[in-house]
């Protein structure tokens, strides 16, 4: 009996002194003290921003990277602090709604009006690479009551990394995504509307 409790004794020991996995969290969108927004009063185009479609492997919360050709990693200590899905779309609001001629709106805002014209966002690809890259791709589509499709467009961007770990590739991450954002904004202002 008495070895069992210094054995317990010694376990216990063990445990207490095992390193513990350290969880890091990580977000796309970080709220700044910016200036006011332009007016959306008087913005000529009105948009609804759908749910942002994501390719399945990117609705987990484990930061992912791609190693060799076609291997991905999943952190389990590296983790999205909001869903990804809820991430880009703050980061696309955000972004789009600085032009001064439209007004993108959130998918579940009150201001929605009906028979607006719709911008849909599917993310293929979106994370950082083992070449020293990060990169996303994907595809927007605008759709509007007059058409069934006004404008279907794909899109694919790449950065480097100068720098290791997640914070940094998460720092590109968020570049690209104002890059997704420019090609919109650019595309949306060839429309005829």
């Amino acid at each position: 009996m008495r070895q069992m409790t210094i054995l317990l004794f010694i376990f216990s020991l063990i445990a207490c002194s095992a390193p513990v996995n350290k969880v890091n969290y990580y977000m796309l969108y970080v709220p700044t003290n910016v200036s006011a927004p332009s007016s959306q009063a008087n913005k000529s185009i009105k948009v609804r921003l759908n749910k942002i479609v994501l390719a399945d492997y990117l609705k987990q919360s484990g930061l992912s990277m791609q190693i060799n050709q076609n291997q991905m990693y999943f952190s389990r200590h590296d983790l999205w602090a909001e869903s990804l899905e809820a991430a880009i779309a703050k980061v696309l609001l955000i972004d789009l709604n600085k032009s001064e001629h439209m007004q993108i709106i959130g998918y579940n805002s009150p201001l929605l009006e009906q028979n607006m014209m719709e911008l849909n966002v599917q993310i293929d690809h979106f994370y950082p690479t083992d070449r020293s890259t990060v990169l996303v791709s994907g595809a927007f589509w605008i759709t509007s009551a007059k058409a069934e499709k006004e404008l279907e467009q794909p899109f694919f961007f790449q950065l480097p990394l100068s720098k290791d770990g997640f914070t940094h590739a998460v720092e590109q991450q968020r570049a690209l995504l104002q890059l997704v954002a420019q090609q919109i904004q650019q595309e949306l202002s060839t429309l005829d509307i």
